[in-house]
């Protein structure tokens, strides 16, 4: 299952639960790959009921005192299971008297953790994560399972608004996970999460301050996307999304150190860094994109002659693409009515050798952000432009023989 199928198929159930005024049943357990986003999903399928209610996301792990009404925000909650002791989930053991048949009575309750405690307030709305699963020690499983079966740990319970969701990886994948115990499995919708190349690019595309290359090359290269620890290299790194993500959040600062190829290395693997490296000395030695985009004629008078292989011509395209699209989100209201149809030509110039990579510069645009519309725009009003005419046969063409 997908990334975006499985955010939805959670938001699904959790509307219609709501709808009935059910507690949610089955929890969606995951299992994939790691660092491919599985946790991300959780967040993901928040941010939807979020938007559905008209309400923000409140991580609790970066608002341990969040103490909102219920009806103002929507929770969520990551608990990574593999650092938890029992108590973490089940509370602390205390005494206390209480009234038992009309008696009071000496008796042991369970305080539970702080996290806990919001999701079970009336009217709370939310996500719980229980993260990594299988790499929980054997007694914080069988905590949990009071959690997942009952929704409930001592005396507290979770709001019927609150839906559950864990996540693992698989046994198969050599990442320290265990197999599930058998009455846990039996509780829960066991799903099989797949990465993406398109789809985590179209998120990284939405993240702030993360530099647009990496979702370049791993479109050149979608085969780096995801690794197993099996692929490690001997320092023991290895190629995920999660990895990606990161190495795109600092990819300015180690540029700008000089250290970008020994901080990849350590993200993504050596030689997979390698490659990322050759992959920008290429772009380097291209014509700035945004030059190309002002004046793709004067700049590049043949690119057939320049853009000579396969990895210059892709390198060109998605760096159209990427200025285009910030310029279409920017400030300068200038460039932002101008951009699409600087686009559509310089695209449509460019790619006079293999216009299969108008496809290619598209997506970049639209998975950085840029809108399709504004393009469908330049199109309706620049008929008779011969560059701009060559981009919308070409894609009139693709969605004829897809059937879309």
């Amino acid at each position: 299952m997908q990334f975006n199928v499985l955010r939805d198929y959670t938001f699904g159930l959790w509307a219609h639960f709501r709808r009935r005024g059910m507690d949610p049943i089955a929890p969606v357990q995951v299992l994939g790959e790691p660092g491919i986003g599985k946790s991300a999903c959780a967040l993901a399928a928040a941010a939807l009921i979020g938007t559905h209610l008209n309400r923000p996301v409140v991580d609790l792990a970066l608002k341990p005192n969040f103490n909102g009404s219920p009806d103002s925000a929507v929770l969520f909650y990551a608990a990574d299971l593999s650092s938890f002791l029992p108590e973490d989930i089940g509370g602390i053991p205390k005494t206390g008297m209480q009234s038992v048949c009309g008696t009071e009575m000496m008796v042991t309750l369970y305080a539970a953790q702080r996290w806990m405690a919001p999701f079970c307030a009336p009217g709370a709305v939310g996500v719980l994560c229980l993260d990594d699963i299988p790499a929980a020690a054997p007694a914080v499983q069988v905590a949990v399972r009071q959690l997942v079966l009952y929704r409930r740990i001592g005396q507290m319970r979770l709001s019927p608004g609150v839906i559950l969701f864990s996540t693992g990886n698989r046994r198969e994948d050599k990442s320290g996970s265990s197999t599930l115990p058998a009455h846990f499995c039996n509780t829960v919708q066991i799903l099989t999460v797949e990465t993406n190349v398109e789809d985590w690019c179209e998120w990284y595309g939405q993240q702030q301050e993360h530099a647009p290359v990496i979702a370049a090359f791993l479109r050149f290269r979608p085969s780096h996307h995801s690794k197993l620890p099996k692929d490690a290299d001997k320092k023991g790194s290895f190629a995920t999304p999660r990895s990606w993500a990161l190495l795109g959040g600092v990819f300015t600062v180690a540029e700008a150190n000089g250290v970008l190829l020994e901080v990849a290395s350590g993200l993504v693997s050596e030689g997979i860094a390698t490659e990322f490296q050759a992959f920008l000395n290429v772009r380097n030695t291209l014509v700035d994109p945004t030059k190309v985009l002002r004046d793709p004629l004067k700049v590049l008078p043949d690119p057939r002659k320049v853009l000579n292989s396969p990895d210059k011509a892709y390198a060109m395209a998605t760096g159209l693409g990427e200025v285009a699209a910030e310029w279409r989100k920017g400030v300068d209201a200038k460039k932002k009515k101008e951009a699409p149809l600087m686009f559509m030509r310089a695209v449509g110039h460019v790619t006079q050798r293999d216009r299969e990579y108008i496809a290619t510069a598209v997506s970049t645009y639209t998975s950085n952000g840029g809108d399709i519309t504004s393009l469908v725009q330049a199109a309706r009003t620049n008929k008779g432009d011969a560059l701009v005419k060559s981009v919308i046969d070409f894609l009139a063409n693709t969605f004829n023989k897809t059937g879309k």
